[in-house]
């Protein structure tokens, strides 16, 4: 009786001291999907000399041909992290938009007295009478690749000439053309590609 004990208390041993499977059965963790809402924009004018320039914030204006510019406080935040081109984040339950950037409180994108597309500066919620703040209509573009686009008063924009890139050829700022449309201006679609890259701490 001793022995036939003691072989069973042997196998019961046996058995906890056997590995035990530890193979991960989960579904892998897909992949963030990007916010249609979130997006960059180009100019669309066959033939002309603005076609595929990409809308640009400087100076509190917008540009073609003239470039981003930013600020990041370095010291502050990891500005290792941050990008350098121009992001937009449309708000679709006020038809309004904004400048996409890591600074607290938002940039908002209007568009100015003289009609110019302008945007607020950082850590401001003053936008310059009679300056209109909207509607713009935004639509995201396809998973097939086809482009969004965007409007404002559900009209197009204009580019008009503003001197000289230093480096390369001439530089142009946008206006609704809602608001003004001069004779030498260039009309252009903007058209928009869904963003997924990392946005600028602020724009200046």
């Amino acid at each position: 009786m001793l022995t036939k004990i003691a072989i069973l208390s042997a196998l019961a041993g046996l058995a906890a001291a056997a590995p035990t499977s530890t193979e991960c059965t989960s579904d892998p963790v897909p992949d963030p999907v990007p916010d249609p809402n979130v997006f960059s924009g180009f100019a669309s004018r066959s033939g002309s000399d603005i076609q595929g320039y990409s809308i640009n914030a400087r100076s509190q204006k917008f540009n073609l041909n003239n470039g981003t510019d930013t600020y990041c406080p370095e010291g502050i935040v990891d500005c290792s992290e941050a990008g350098n081109s121009t992001v937009f984040a449309f708000a679709p339950s006020t038809n309004t938009l904004y400048l996409k950037a890591a600074v607290a409180g938002g940039q908002q994108v209007f568009v100015a007295e003289d009609g110019s597309l302008s945007f607020k500066g950082a850590h401001s919620a003053y936008i310059p009478p009679p300056s209109v703040a909207g509607p713009f209509e935004y639509t995201p573009g396809l998973a097939d690749g086809t482009s969004g686009h965007l409007t404002f008063e559900n009209q197009s924009f204009t580019a008009c000439p503003a001197g000289k890139n230093p480096t390369n050829g001439t530089a142009y700022q946008i206006y609704a053309v809602s608001k003004t449309n001069p004779a030498n201006c260039t009309p252009f679609q903007l058209l928009t590609t869904v963003w997924e890259g990392a946005v600028p701490y602020q724009y200046i």
